[in-house]
């Protein structure tokens, strides 16, 4: 295989409407927000996991469950992948639900594509976005903004190198593809970065792409930006094979875990940054990128920087789906080469107005940290007190009180006249504003100090209220907040 492998053409229409899915990992939000989308466009799902626990392996959308290897475990999954494929009477689609997965459904996409329907651009392609030293300076080429970056050859390069960044500093690698555990490492102080370097490297891993790409396994250096905390904007969307086709959302993280570097727990909508916007569509030309993908950025004055791309199914993407954008829906539309159907699809997605207050977060993980918080006192109670203990958390007016109402409320998310919307019986006038809840709740233990100047913060946007809707099975909800007028 070489780097210089084309792009695979153009899959020719095809004259079947009910062709199914291969969607794998099935513990993954992106996942099971696939799954949902396209089973509720008529699409056939077959769901192949390890685990049986798995939210999405029983999600109604799923016509069929299969078990395979670990996909992480490359060589075992990608045989199992291509048994799969010589036993089934149909080609099912094949699209990517991590960076593993792009990387190795593009390294080997010859074979694949022998037994499954891709969409998907050349390997090039994929790790000129994956390897995060290629995406910066594409990146740049482009006229998209990027944070400071250094890429080392060794220990001590990265040790003069340190010496000229400022501080903080994250460690990060220059790629995710099999790589274990976390995104990074933050180092706050010089005389803390050769014990940082050399704890990073202990870990080091053998990338597959290490083949084509030199030097991979090698941390970059990266200017921490603290407005990552709570900043986080990313653009997600579609791009269609000619790169004329292209519909998007956008949205603020607004709670992760870890606090400084992590997985996302709570997001909102945000308008789209027409700037941003064509200077991404710019980065995809160039690279040849198409498919699905999430951007994100972070502030930094008036500037937007990229930090990741992600040519993939990702995450939060069920917001988008809830937001009338059928990522999963138009993944299938291309590899079936039905050009006519992805632009019926995106001129529908184009009607969607922004503006309607939508939040989106995972109710189990968000669950479990407002919990812990609880139990550590970290959090108040609507009484003013703090829970103690574990024991006493279920018989207290609690944050877990919160957490269990919400499995009463209406199944599906939809759009709401601000009227119609219901505040929460247990969230009382002595609770935190429900959208300080979610938003914020490292902040609710907060100085007095700090509670002043989120509640100025609060004032210049506007107070609001919420009600949350439960989607249907998995535990994965949305909010819609909306304005009102504070009592005098």
């Amino acid at each position: 295989m070489s780097l210089t492998s084309s792009v695979p053409p153009a899959a020719a229409p095809s004259a079947e409407t009910n062709v199914p899915v291969l969607l794998t990992m099935p513990t993954y939000g992106g996942t099971l927000a696939a799954a949902r989308c396209l089973g509720a466009h008529g699409i056939s799902v077959t769901m192949a996991g390890e685990t049986l626990l798995a939210p999405a392996y029983w999600s109604r959308h799923v016509s069929r469950r299969v078990r395979c290897p670990d996909p992480f475990e490359t060589e075992r999954f990608y045989q199992w992948l291509i048994d799969f494929g010589k036993r089934e009477p149909v080609r099912h689609v094949l699209y990517p639900t991590c960076d593993d997965l792009a990387w190795l459904f593009a390294s080997r996409a010859e074979e694949l594509g022998t037994y499954f329907r891709l969409y998907a651009p050349g390997v090039a392609t994929i790790l000129d976005l994956l390897d995060k030293k290629a995406l910066y300076f594409a990146s740049k080429k482009a006229g998209v903004g990027v944070v400071p970056t250094e890429f080392p050859r060794d220990r001590r390069e990265a040790l003069e190198m340190a010496r000229e960044l400022a501080f903080p500093m994250l460690l990060k690698p220059r790629t995710q593809i099999q790589f274990p555990g976390h995104k990074g490492l933050i180092v706050d102080r010089f005389d803390q970065f050769t014990a940082a370097y050399d704890r990073f490297v202990s870990g080091a891993w053998p990338p597959a792409c290490g083949e084509f790409v030199k030097g991979v396994d090698i941390p970059m250096l990266q200017e921490y930006l603290p407005q990552a905390n709570d900043g986080i904007y990313s653009v997600a969307g579609f791009m269609g094979r000619a790169h004329q086709q292209i519909a998007v959302r956008a949205s603020h993280k607004i709670l992760q875990r870890p606090r400084r570097i992590g997985v996302g727990l709570c997001f909102e909508e945000a308008t789209v940054d027409h700037e941003v916007l064509e200077r991404l569509v710019r980065l995809c030309r160039t690279s040849g990128y198409y498919g699905v993908f999430e951007a994100e950025f972070v502030p930094r004055g008036t500037q937007r920087l990229l930090i990741d791309f992600n040519p993939r199914f990702y995450g939060q993407m069920g917001f988008e789906v809830e937001r009338q954008l059928p990522l999963g829906y138009l993944a299938w539309l291309g590899a079936m080469g039905d050009e006519a159907g992805v632009d019926r699809e995106i001129a529908a997605a184009r009607e969607w107005r922004e503006g309607r207050g939508y939040a989106y977060y995972d109710s189990f993980f968000l669950g479990l940290h407002l919990f812990a918080q609880g139990v550590s006192g970290r959090t108040p109670l609507p009484g003013g007190s703090a829970i103690t203990g574990a024991a006493s958390c279920w018989s207290t007016p609690s944050v877990a009180t919160m957490i269990r109402c919400r499995a009463s409320w209406p199944r599906r998310a939809k759009c709401t006249k601000p009227s119609a919307i219901r505040v929460p019986s247990c969230w009382t006038s002595s609770t935190p504003e429900p959208r300080l809840a979610p938003r914020h709740p490292r902040a609710l233990g907060a100085s007095r100090r700090d509670r002043d100047e989120q509640e100025e913060r609060d004032e210049q946007r506007g107070p609001s209220c919420g009600a949350h809707h439960r989607l249907p099975s998995d535990g994965l909800h949305f909010s819609q907040t909306y304005r009102a007028s504070r009592a005098p």
